[in-house]
This record gives C-alpha cells, structure tokens and sequence, in this order.
C-alpha cells in the first residue's frame, strides 16, 4: 500500500457498541413517513411533482433525537431518515399511478387502494 495514502477509518468502528434499531428511532421515522406523506400526496396533486424527504427528515430526526430524546447515536438518525424517505417514495408511487387508474375508468375502492399501496411497498 501506498504510504501516501491514508488508511480509511470509518466513522462508527466495529468494536463500537452503538444503539441502531430501536422503538424511538422507528417510531419517529414512521411519524415522519406519514407526514412527509401527507404533504408529498398533496403538492403532488396539486402541483403533478414532489420533494424528497431524506434530508430534511435526517435534520429533523437528527435534531429530535439529540434535542429531546438525548440521544447522540447516527445510526439512529439515520434509520429515520431511511424509513421516512421510504414513507415519501410509497406516497410518490400511489400519486403518479392511481390517478391513472381512476382515468382509465376503474373503480377503486379505500380496501383496494390500502392493499396497492401494501404490496407496491412490499415488493418495492
């Protein structure tokens, strides 16, 4: 190895115990998802493109777990900000897709619409 080059040393190492998956981390990400949702189906409608929401949702969670939780853990942090981009994207797919649906002239029903939505983040 060239000894000119720095060694990569990464930023959480293995010996490192740190929390990743845990209740407060998944419970904010999906509070985030559903809002980031919510406002992704809206301006989607209204406007025909939306926002991603991976970067604000990593300030904010970040900011949420340091500010008020005490908690100084990035692999938490980073946990929100993956599964409220999920919850964006999955409201990304039904914006561009069921509109269609309902042009082309089917019915659809909320069960029918849970259950696209369901196996559409399923399958991915």
């Amino acid at each position: 190895m060239n000894k000119d080059k720095k060694q990569f040393k990464p930023f959480v190492s293995m010996d490192t115990v740190m929390s990743e998956v845990t209740i407060v981390s998944i419970g904010i990400g999906i509070l985030f998802a559903v809002i980031f949702a919510a406002s992704n189906v809206y301006l989607g409608l209204k406007t025909g493109l939306t926002i991603a929401a991976a970067i604000p949702a990593s300030i904010l969670g970040t900011g949420l777990l340091k500010g008020i939780f005490k908690r100084n853990s990035i692999l938490e942090a980073n946990l929100v900000a993956s599964v409220a981009a999920v919850g964006e994207s999955i409201a990304g797919g039904i914006i561009f897709t069921l509109p269609a649906i309902i042009i082309w002239g089917h019915d659809l029903s909320i069960t029918s619409i849970a259950v696209i939505t369901i196996l559409g983040g399923l399958i991915g």
